[in-house]
C-alpha cells in the first residue's frame, strides 16, 4: 500500500501486489500524488532509495511543494507507519471473511480512511498501469 497522511486522514491510498519499487512509486507520484497536493505542502518521506530520486523531487516541486526526509532508521517519527500497522492488523483479522484479499483491504479502508480507495496499481512483468477502481507511504504536512 502507498498513501498520504494529512490531518490524520489517509488520502490517495493505492494497493498493489508485491513490494514497492522505483517504477511503482514514480508512477504513483506522477499520476496520483501530485494531483492531490496543494501548493506549499511539505512531503515528508523516509530514506528508501526510490524516494530519493531526481524524478520524484522534480515532480513534487513542479506543483509548488517541497520534500523533507526523515532521519535514517526512524520509522517511529513517521506517523503513517502507525496507520499502516493498524490497517495491516485489521486486514489480517477480516481476510478469512472474504474470498479475495483486495475485497478485505477495501472493507478495512472504508472504516479507516475518510476517502475511499480510488486506484489499484496493476503490475505485470512488462507493464505498470494504474487503473481507477472503487483505492488512493507518505506523510504530508501543511507548511507553516
Amino acid at each position: 500500500m502507498i498513501g498520504e497522511l494529512c490531518n490524520n486522514q489517509i488520502i490517495a491510498p493505492v494497493i498493489f501486489e508485491g513490494n514497492c519499487n522505483k517504477a511503482i512509486f514514480t508512477t504513483y507520484v506522477e499520476t496520483i500524488l501530485i494531483k492531490e497536493l496543494p501548493p506549499g505542502q511539505i512531503v515528508i518521506m523516509d530514506n528508501i532509495n526510490f524516494h530519493k530520486n531526481t524524478i520524484i523531487k522534480v515532480l513534487i516541486e513542479s506543483v509548488g511543494c517541497s520534500i523533507l526526509f526523515l532521519p535514517t532508521y526512524s520509522p517511529d517519527l513517521n506517523p503513517i507507519e502507525h496507520y499502516w500497522f493498524k490497517i495491516k492488523n485489521e486486514i489480517r483479522k477480516v481476510t478469512p471473511q472474504f474470498k479475495d484479499i483486495s475485497i478485505a483491504v477495501e472493507h478495512v479502508m472504508k472504516f479507516i480512511c475518510i476517502v475511499p480507495i480510488s486506484y489499484v496499481i496493476a503490475i505485470s512483468p512488462c507493464l505498470l498501469t494504474i487503473e481507477r477502481v472503487s483505492m488512493r507511504h507518505m506523510v504530508i504536512y501543511n507548511e507553516v
